[in-house]
């Protein structure tokens, strides 16, 4: 059979076909009136209806969408989020009168989703209190697994602020840019997984707890896991302390004397970089001498002279912007953020 012959002997089929799906339709449609004329004259009982589908799982809850202006509070808000719920999150500016962003209190299993948390904070100001007062997000008393991802924490105080008794916190993908204050704290030492994070701040992770909770506080069972994260330490005007400009450490550290009470450590594969002595607190890689973990660590000194702390097992030190650079290029890169200076 030539081209020509199976074009035609396909047309042919095709309109056998389209003749047949007419003569169906017609005859479901006659079979369809005969049943309804049927089961009216029988007077047959309405057939249950169907159960309603399951609703979507918690994680694919959508119940912060849109942009809101300020300070948002799941305690008094109509979009309650409720126990085991994932929000992909607004963006949220907190504005000149107010003093903290979203807070998630009492729950558990909590994912939050994306989103930009923007402070209003001017790099001119000199007032400490002024430039820390201002905080991200906020959760107390939550239980479970809370996970905070793909969100960016800019121009604020603290970060993200972490109060309660219990529950692992993973904070995955995010950006912390310009916190004055601490980027990541707990005062609770609770257990952290923070991967693959960028954090350009005052201090990078405050795990200390406050001096009236030093003889409650017990967090020798927790561990606080940092990999994959790239951290400097960003002079600023506004400080604790010292001179101006100026930071503090990449750890604010437990002052609970009793070592098993005390939250161990694992850092795997981080790029930590400082410019200067900090104003207070030290630039040490082990905090406490609490690290039970440490592999493929970077630390790039620009100070001057000898990089004041010892270099644990774990650690390469260079002494270069371009290890920085080309890190901090790749993460943006992969992460599709904003151009950034860093």
């Amino acid at each position: 059979m030539d081209r020509v012959d199976m074009l035609k002997a396909l047309s042919d089929i095709k309109q056998q076909l389209t003749q047949a799906e007419v003569a169906i339709s017609n005859a479901l449609a006659w079979v369809g009136t005969q049943i309804e004329d049927l089961e009216e004259e029988l007077d047959v009982p309405e057939p249950d209806p169907e159960p309603e589908p399951d609703p979507e799982p918690a994680s694919q809850c959508d119940c912060l969408s849109g942009k809101r202006l300020f300070a948002w509070d799941d305690d008094a808000d109509e979009d309650d989020v409720g126990d085991g719920v994932g929000i992909v999150a607004a963006d949220f500016t907190i504005e000149t009168g107010y003093d903290s962003g979203p807070r998630i209190k009492n729950r558990r299993d909590v994912c939050w989703q994306g989103g930009r948390i923007l402070g209003d904070f001017d790099s001119n100001w000199s007032d400490w209190g002024k430039a820390k007062k201002e905080y991200g997000l906020r959760f107390e008393d939550c239980s479970g697994t809370i996970t905070v991802c793909k969100t960016t924490f800019a121009n604020l105080g603290d970060g993200l602020k972490v109060r309660g008794r219990e529950g692992l916190y993973r904070v995955l993908d995010c950006e912390f840019d310009g916190c004055r204050d601490d980027a990541i704290e707990c005062d609770d030492l609770l257990s952290f997984e923070i991967r693959d994070c960028l954090i350009v701040g005052h201090i990078a992770f405050a795990f200390r707890e406050g001096d009236g909770d030093r003889d409650r506080i017990d967090g020798g069972r927790n561990t606080i896991l940092i990999e994959n994260c790239l951290v400097r330490l960003m002079p600023q005007r506004a400080v604790y302390k010292g001179k101006s400009p100026g930071h503090g450490g990449f750890f604010k550290e437990s002052k609970i004397e009793d070592e098993s009470r005390r939250p161990k450590y694992r850092l795997r594969n981080n790029i930590f970089l400082a410019e200067a002595l900090p104003n207070y607190n030290t630039l040490t890689l082990d905090p406490n001498g609490d690290t039970i973990e440490s592999s493929g660590n970077t630390i790039i000194w620009l100070g001057q002279g000898k990089f004041p702390e010892p270099i644990p097992t774990g650690w390469t030190m260079r002494n270069d912007w371009g290890t920085w650079h080309g890190a901090a290029a790749d993460w943006i890169d992969r992460h599709a953020s904003a151009d950034k200076k860093w």
